[in-house]
């Protein structure tokens, strides 16, 4: 019992040790992907030959040149709607082209079916691998996204639209990227004549890269109802192709009946490829514009930017291509470049500018011989430091004079400058003479190294001019006056002041009027006499030798000759000036009290 018991247990382990192999340890291998390409549906009458198309996608295998290896396909035909994997009538595909990284399969299913109707897909395997199902509308059979095409096989002729053709446009060349509306119009008695859509009709705009029979293309775009046209409803659809040179026809389907449009200048109808033919679609290819590298530039600096690629281009911001700009701010500049076609594209660069940096040195400076001065780089947050003197630190001690500069560079690599006059010289000597004639002094200047004048002649701390080198100035009254004159360098100021005297003689201020003050010196009284003026009215000041004025009065004169005694003996001893004046008149005289 006990080698019997040990037989059985050994047999259930190797089945469950072949299955689990067979299951997970050897997968099969299976294609990536597959469709059923062209046509979804059809009519067609029993003995007439039916291709149908299929794509498959393998990587390694289908994306190179050719048939890929170790691929066979089939096309399956049903009389009933269902999952194509149960199905038991297939037909071997042939290798027909290649439709970018897939390979494309064609079988022809139908010229000995009877009539009926049938349900197609595709089957495809590799290297004897697992079957996959391909569906119309792109991929994996799954019986909703992806399904089974339809095949209607009739004893009679099928009843087709009445008329078709290619209405518009003519053959034309557009630039890659631009959409290409295709207009068809079609006709049905009954149909089409009323207003709006006709019922029952479907269409499509077709393309392929040969001028063939257009029965024979698999490149479809589904039209849209458009507008009637008469007793016509025109259709039409968008094309979005890559460049390469395309010709293009409509197509009706009607009762499952497809009829196919042709254009000639006279309006068209069915294609015949003789009087109603394909239309041809140049697409051309864009230009590869270049804008440039991005850049790093210095505020300021002059930038030249350039378009490639193309015959002609404008560039934003208001740029010029190829001439030189100052850039100011960072910005993306956009170019167009215009190809000989006419086709256009665009690029773009990138100017980063960084601004200049600033930098202080200070302002100009005027000192002492003998002096020294510190000039700082403010702020002290650059990379490099180059002095006019050659020192590279960020401050530099300066004893003579000179023009010094600093030139200062940051992270980016733009470079700021500052530059300052620093001036040693001399302290300066104020000094000045005089002359005089009558209340107007002439000063001329002796002083040396002033850069700034402060001159008070009035002695009361009031400059009444600021001006470098000699002045003149006008009392209003004889007198005694401090004049002081203040020179300043950047070194240092010096003061130089004088007494002065000013005063007019009887000569200056009489002109023919002949005039007599006696006793002169005198200790108390004087008597004023005017020998050839009849004038009666008089006004009489006494001034100090210091411009003050003591005392005033008006008066008619005494006598023909006479004017007026004048009672002084109040007056301490001292030079004293009187003045006469009237409507005419300005007479000033010098008194000396005893």
């Amino acid at each position: 019992m006990r080698k019997i018991y040990l037989n059985i247990f050994e047999k259930f382990f190797i089945s469950v040790m072949l299955v689990f192999t067979t299951k997970f340890c050897f997968s099969q291998p299976a294609v990536d992907w597959c469709n059923l390409q062209w046509p979804p549906y059809d009519t067609i009458v029993t003995g007439t030959a039916y291709n149908v198309y299929a794509q498959v996608y393998e990587p390694g295998i289908t994306d190179v040149a050719g048939q890929g290896t170790n691929i066979s396909a089939w096309i399956g035909y049903n009389t009933v709607d269902t999952n194509p994997s149960t199905w038991t009538n297939w037909v071997a595909a042939s290798y027909n082209t290649d439709a970018g990284n897939n390979d494309e399969y064609m079988a022809e299913i139908a010229s000995a079916l009877p009539a009926g109707i049938y349900y197609y897909a595709s089957r495809f395997i590799i290297s004897g691998g697992n079957y996959q199902y391909g569906g119309f509308n792109g991929g994996f059979w799954d019986g909703i996204n992806n399904v089974s095409g339809v095949l209607l096989v009739t004893d009679t002729t099928p009843i087709a639209v009445d008329w078709c053709n290619l209405q518009w446009p003519t053959s034309s060349a557009v630039c890659k990227g631009t959409v290409y509306t295709v207009y068809a119009h079609v006709y049905e008695l009954g149909i089409t004549e009323p207003p709006g859509q006709g019922g029952g009709i479907t269409a499509w705009i077709g393309y392929y890269n040969t001028d063939t029979d257009p029965s024979g293309w698999t490149n479809w775009v589904l039209a849209t109802y458009n507008i009637d046209a008469g007793n016509n409803d025109e259709y039409k659809a968008d094309l979005n192709l890559p460049a390469g040179i395309y010709y293009y026809a409509s197509r009706f389907e009607y009762n499952f009946v497809f009829s196919y449009g042709g254009y000639n200048a006279g309006g068209g109808g069915f294609w015949d490829g003789v009087t109603n033919v394909n239309q041809v679609l140049t697409v051309n290819s864009l230009p590869t514009v270049g804008a440039g590298v991005d850049q790093t530039v210095c505020s300021g600096t002059s930038v030249t930017l350039s378009g490639s690629g193309a015959l002609t281009y404008t560039w934003d911001n208001g740029i010029t291509d190829g001439t030189p700009f100052t850039a100011l701010t960072t910005t993306t500049y956009t170019v167009t470049g215009t190809d000989a076609t006419g086709c256009t594209n665009t690029d773009s660069v990138y100017i980063a500018v960084h601004p200049i940096p600033f930098v202080d040195i200070g302002n100009d400076q005027v000192l002492c011989i003998g002096d020294s001065v510190t000039l700082t780089a403010n702020p002290a947050t650059f990379t490099s430091y180059n002095w006019s003197s050659g020192d590279t630190t960020t401050s530099i001690n300066v004893n003579s004079s000179g023009i010094y500069s600093l030139t200062v560079t940051e992270s980016s690599g733009c470079t700021g400058f500052d530059v300052v006059s620093i001036d040693f010289v001399e302290p300066p000597v104020a000094g000045f003479s005089y002359s005089t004639t009558g209340l107007t002094v002439y000063f001329s200047d002796t002083s040396n190294g002033g850069t700034s004048y402060s001159w008070d002649f009035n002695g009361n701390g009031i400059p009444e001019s600021t001006v470098a080198g000699d002045v003149t100035y006008t009392y209003a009254l004889p007198g005694q006056y401090n004049v002081i004159l203040i020179v300043t360098n950047g070194c240092s100021s010096d003061t130089s002041n004088q007494t002065i005297f000013v005063s007019t003689g009887i000569e200056e201020n009489l002109s023919d009027i002949v005039c007599t003050v006696f006793p002169n010196p005198t200790p108390d009284n004087i008597t004023i006499n005017i020998e050839n003026s009849d004038a009666l009215k008089w006004t009489l000041e006494i001034y100090n030798i210091h411009g003050n004025k003591l005392y005033t009065t008006s008066f008619i004169r005494q006598s023909q000759k006479k004017i007026r005694d004048v009672d002084l003996s109040k007056f301490s001893s001292g030079i004293y000036y009187l003045r006469l004046i009237n409507d005419n008149y300005n007479i000033i005289k010098k008194i000396i009290v005893q």
